[in-house]
């Protein structure tokens, strides 16, 4: 079986930009629509996520008003990208939650889209409100994160071994067929142990495409 993996950073305002591009680069050459896109988020908690995102727009708007109409809706829309952007290319597929085994614990992902504004308007200080005003923050957020992938490119065992078992439990490497997953770009590293190397020992075809860069 071919799984295409996307590893995306969760951060970055143009990654749904980017990903949808990918997703219909993979179209042209795959005559069948892929049997499921597996996104990592917990199924409740992207529920949640996706219900801020009006919020998360007002906060956006009365931050940067000068930005475009286009440029205010990717940011809006890249909160939570990761379980819904595939809509726009294939319409509704079945999704297998990556992180369904997981429990926030605290209110982080109730006031999720604070949080996210805030690293966004920190990152944004120092740039200028023009027409590249969201490619440059997409930059300093791809740079900073690059940095960091490289000075510590370790991975959580545990959660990519979950990852691993929810494609485990509903596919096999020998089946006919393809699919998607969206990952934070450590788990899409050939790193001993990442979700990757997981899929790759047991057979499956990973095609991967590295969008956090």
């Amino acid at each position: 079986m071919r799984i295409y993996i996307a590893g995306i950073n969760h951060n970055d305002p143009l990654s749904r930009i980017e990903l949808i591009e990918w997703m219909n680069d993979i179209v042209r050459h795959e005559q069948m629509s892929p049997d499921f896109v597996a996104p990592e988020w917990k199924e409740e908690y992207f529920n949640l996520v996706k219900e801020q995102r009006a919020e998360f727009d007002k906060r956006v708007r009365s931050e940067w008003s000068s930005l475009t109409e286009k440029q205010i809706e990717a940011i809006t829309l890249s909160l939570g990208y990761e379980g819904d952007a595939h809509k726009e290319v294939f319409g509704e597929l079945p999704i297998l939650w990556l992180d369904q085994e997981r429990n926030a614990g605290n209110p982080s992902v109730e006031d999720f889209y604070k949080y996210r504004f805030k690293n966004l308007r920190d990152w944004a200080q120092e740039i200028d409100k023009n027409e590249n005003f969201l490619t440059l923050l997409s930059k300093m957020i791809r740079n900073f994160q690059s940095v960091s992938v490289k000075s510590n490119p370790s991975i959580d065992p545990g959660r990519d071994a979950a990852f691993h078992k929810v494609i485990n439990n509903e596919c096999s490497p020998h089946r006919l067929g393809w699919g998607i997953i969206v990952v934070g770009a450590l788990h899409a590293l050939p790193t001993p142990g990442s979700m990757r190397s997981l899929l790759e020992a047991d057979g499956y075809q990973c095609i991967v495409k590295d969008l956090s860069q």
